[in-house]
């Protein structure tokens, strides 16, 4: 993993030299290992280094092909990069070891379809000396993020928003679509960001820039929503290839040239990686645990019987309130953008490193790809009811407007639900999965007319998308918002501030478009993550597969309530003197949140103090 930057000069006269250091600086903690640039007339490249496979200074970047024509700036991994390179190893003269020089030859030798060669986690750009074009890729499942800005005067590509706002060259301003986009679902949906003009590259997705005139011309070479379907197949074939694939990413992931491990938190997901890991080496695995003191949110007596019964080497790491407040401030600096999520992954990242490891391997992925949350099932039984549907919707907003008046906050989102025009994925997630709806936020910001990025992802293609079996449909919903925009996003940020590769088993993209095309018969959640369980039943120890569903959460709402509470109030109350929020908006949710209300849940006070302190520390206007 690394930090890559790169600035394309059009009219103005840029001191490229000063300019790209100061971009590469500031994701200098994505690669402490090495650093190197290209610097030409018009065009320069930035790198920073954490060494995983082939640690020489030979592989170091810009790697640049044989005769010098290509230059590449690289952050990620190429799992399959031993088997392509026997591909290419006739016609290109290697020079290293690295997965790196790999994405040149197959860029030399099959162009922009070398994107859809690589099974990895990648975002690069390569430059041609001769044609003058930056080709960029990004991986499937957009698990490493890639940033730009164009204007008439200057392109600026970078692993993170910060790099591009250090430039210097862009306006620090915060976009209202990207802002209400925030609140509705904890982050900003690619291909937009909260900062106005800077955008992601989207996940499954190339680029050719032109670096004599300002164009960009984009091409998306997969998609979550492209169904591929699979051979009928029964439920015992569909749970040994569901184990053949999962075991098949976890053997391709755990490649490296310097210490590797694992997350453990006792729950399946991570104890199936786990368990996968210890079949594929004789040496016990490194696992890492992050405990607490309030029982209802530890789980770490799972995570050791998982540690013994694969013999790792396991570290317990128990994190008090008075710990996370006094590393919070530096973990909200750590943000690149805003997020009400990663603060846990930041903690258990940070241990990891100390630990002595520079990769680590996730179960992140197992809920979204098998229906382990429990909106997997409240959408199906909603979806699959025939009465609701077949009722008239006049009839079902004011039932809906019944249900409205109750307190807690999931009522909220029933009655939304009961509002919509159809039962599609493109009406029905939205709602589920909002954080805010847009009563709430319009009378947080005075914004009335907000996009929804969400439900325009979903509803484009909507006939595609609308012949996956339905739970499939959630997951793609899941993946494509939350998952992409939040957890993994948090997680690359999070664990690369600390300079640790964290590796997800759970996207790889050929189980990924299997995954989806299992029938409902056999995913439907009778509990969650029924059929993985059932395909890893080998591995899984029996108190770990008939344990009761638990997410990996901090004890929010009772360190904020206590510890926390000043913390919380001094960033709130800044937040409201800002010209995009009502004061008193805030002051009510705030009181009512401390007061116990249902209303108000921790996640959407956290949510705006995050936001703060991005919007303060990046100085945004």
């Amino acid at each position: 993993m690394c930090g890559i930057a790169a600035i394309v000069s059009y009219r103005q006269a840029i001191c490229l030299a000063e300019c790209i250091r100061t971009m590469t600086n500031a994701v200098r903690h994505r690669g402490p290992d090495a650093e190197g640039y290209l610097i030409e007339q018009q065009v320069a490249l930035g790198h920073r280094r954490l060494s995983i496979i082939d640690t020489s200074s030979v592989a170091n970047q810009p790697l640049y092909d044989g005769a010098k024509r290509y230059a590449l700036i690289f952050n990620g991994e190429i799992y399959n990069y031993r088997e392509l390179r026997s591909q290419l190893e006739p016609g290109y003269a290697f020079r290293t070891e690295s997965d790196s020089e790999v994405i040149l030859a197959a860029f030399i030798r099959w162009g922009e379809r070398c994107v859809s060669h690589f099974n990895g986690i990648f975002a690069f750009a390569i430059y041609d000396t001769v044609d003058q074009r930056l080709f960029l890729g990004r991986d499937r499942l957009g698990v490493k993020p890639l940033y730009y800005y164009q204007d008439d005067q200057v392109f600026l590509l970078a692993s993170e928003v910060r790099a591009i706002l250090r430039s210097g060259m862009v306006p620090k301003k915060l976009s209202m679509a990207g802002l209400t986009d925030y609140l509705a679902y904890q982050s900003v949906h690619e291909p937009h960001t909260i900062v106005d003009r800077i955008y992601q590259l989207p996940s499954g997705t190339c680029a050719w820039v032109d670096t004599r005139h300002p164009t960009l011309t984009l091409h998306t070479y997969w998609t979550l929503k492209a169904f591929r379907p699979a051979p009928v197949q029964s439920l015992a074939e569909v749970e040994r290839q569901v184990a053949d694939l999962v075991s098949k990413a976890v053997e391709r992931q755990m490649m490296s040239d310097v210490p590797i491990g694992a997350f453990l938190s006792g729950g399946v997901d991570s104890t199936a990686i786990v368990g996968l890991m210890a079949q594929c080496t004789e040496q016990p695995i490194n696992t890492v645990n992050l405990s607490f003191k309030e029982d209802q949110y530890d789980e770490s007596q799972y995570a050791v019987l998982a540690a013994r019964r694969f013999n790792t080497r396991h570290h317990t790491v128990t994190l008090s309130a008075q710990q996370l407040r006094e590393e919070l401030p530096i973990i909200l600096k750590s943000i690149d953008r805003p997020s009400s999520d990663g603060v846990n992954t930041y903690m258990v990242s940070k241990y990891t490193k100390e630990a002595g490891l520079t990769v680590a391997l996730s179960g992140l992925g197992g809920d979204e790809l098998f229906a382990g949350y429990p909106s997997f099932k409240y959408f199906y039984d909603l979806y699959s009811s025939r009465l609701l549907w077949r009722t008239p919707r006049l009839v079902r907003q004011l039932a809906g407007s019944s249900v409205g008046l109750l307190s807690a906050n999931r009522y909220d989102k029933l009655k939304t639900i009961l509002a919509t025009r159809s039962r599609s994925i493109g009406h029905m997630y939205p709602p589920i999965r909002r954080l805010f709806q847009k009563d709430v936020i319009e009378a947080l910001t005075g914004i009335g007319d907000q996009p929804d990025f969400a439900a325009t992802y979903l509803s484009a293609d909507d006939t595609e998308l609308g012949s996956m079996p339905v739970l499939s449909q959630f997951s793609v919903a899941e993946i494509a918002t939350y998952t992409e925009s939040v957890l993994l996003k948090d997680s690359d940020q999070m664990s690369m501030v600390h300079a640790l590769e964290l590796r997800v088993p759970f996207f790889d993209h050929e189980l990924v478009d299997y995954a989806l095309s299992i029938p409902d018969v056999y995913k439907y959640p009778g509990s969650p993550k029924q059929l993985l369980v059932n395909a890893l039943r080998d591995i899984l120890p029996e108190a770990i597969r008939k344990r009761p569903k638990q997410g990996f959460e901090l004890p929010w709402t009772y360190w904020m309530k206590n510890e926390l509470r000043e913390f919380c109030h001094e960033r709130l109350t800044w937040l409201g003197q800002t010209p995009y929020f009502r004061a008193e908006v805030i002051d009510t949710m705030w009181d009512k949140f401390l007061r116990g209300s249902k209303r108000v849940i921790w996640l959407q006070i956290w949510a705006l103090v995050v936001l703060a302190e991005w919007i303060k520390e990046n100085g945004i206007e």
